[in-house]
């Protein structure tokens, strides 16, 4: 399966709408002659989706109702004919990224009633009932810890933006490492990073900051083999900190770790084989909880 994007309005959300129902598909610049390819395209005023698969053509087209977002009206038209297409309906609907958390506490902080967070992701989006019902959970299970948050703490995130291969749900800027040229690149990233995390450091010190979290990710970096060696500046910021578990042992090797943590955490992609298959990473697991816990 190939993907086609053309039009203003035809970019990451229409991309990752087709990757909902085909994640292992590429992305192309032209229609091939053979094969399966789904293609959305926008217009000033009209959206038109199509699709081939296992030989069948099938297409939709639509006026876009004035005042709408394009890029919701043409995501809104792709994912519609997907749907009949393949018989596929996502338990969280139109939803892209990894954060549908994060729309409830931003309509909340915007205002909106409970009422309207629910037609958000029932209508809106087209969100299955129970997977709303967890998103709202989290939101308030989470509400109390970030209205106890002061408004002088922070957080502080690092990406190291290089990987094996890519997830079929990133939306990082990021960049597959596979050969000699772009291996080369890794070094010198990290070292302007480390001179970056030091200057966070005395900038949050004068401003009267307090970081309570710190996270390595934006790609694998536990895969690199350049360990990230946090200059003595940097390392305070770490001591009261949360600490993500992406931080493994080739991130942070034993001989360079000046400082302890509260708490370290790692995503269930880290440990979860049918995970890794799931969103492309078919990596192994062995090793993994040795990189972590020492």
């Amino acid at each position: 399966m190939q993907i086609i994007l053309r039009g203003p309005a035809a970019g990451y959300e229409a991309e990752h709408t087709a990757r909902l129902f085909f994640p292992g598909a590429e992305k192309s610049e032209n229609l091939p002659q053979e094969g399966d390819f789904v293609l959305a395209q926008s217009h000033h005023c009209t959206d038109f989706a199509l699709l081939r698969l296992n030989g069948r053509l099938q297409w939709q087209t639509a006026l876009r109702p004035q005042g709408e977002d394009a890029e919701y009206g043409l995501c809104r038209l792709l994912y519609g004919m997907l749907c009949r297409a393949t018989g596929i309906t996502p338990p969280w609907g139109m939803m892209t990224g990894v954060r549908p958390v994060r729309i409830i506490h931003d309509m909340r902080a915007a205002g909106a009633g409970e009422n309207e967070i629910r037609a958000r992701f029932l209508d809106h989006f087209g969100c299955a009932p129970e997977k709303f019902a967890l998103a709202l959970g989290i939101a308030d299970l989470q509400k109390p810890v970030l209205d106890a948050a002061d408004p002088m703490d922070c957080s502080v995130y690092a990406g190291i933006p290089f990987c094996p291969t890519r997830c079929s749900y990133c939306s990082f800027v990021s960049r597959t490492v596979g050969d000699k040229a772009t291996r080369a690149l890794v070094q010198p990233y990290v070292d302007k990073l480390c001179e970056e995390l030091t200057a966070i450091r005395q900038t949050a010190d004068r401003a009267g900051l307090r970081i309570r979290t710190f996270y390595i990710g934006g790609g694998t970096p536990t895969w690199t083999n350049t360990p990230l060696r946090l200059a003595a500046p940097t390392a305070p910021m770490l001591k009261s900190c949360a600490l993500s578990k992406k931080t493994a042992r080739r991130v942070f090797p034993s001989t360079h770790r000046p400082f302890r943590t509260r708490s370290c955490r790692t995503s269930a992609a880290a440990i979860r084989r049918r995970i890794l298959s799931t969103v492309l990473r078919p990596r192994a697991l062995q090793g993994t909880p040795t990189s972590i816990w020492t």
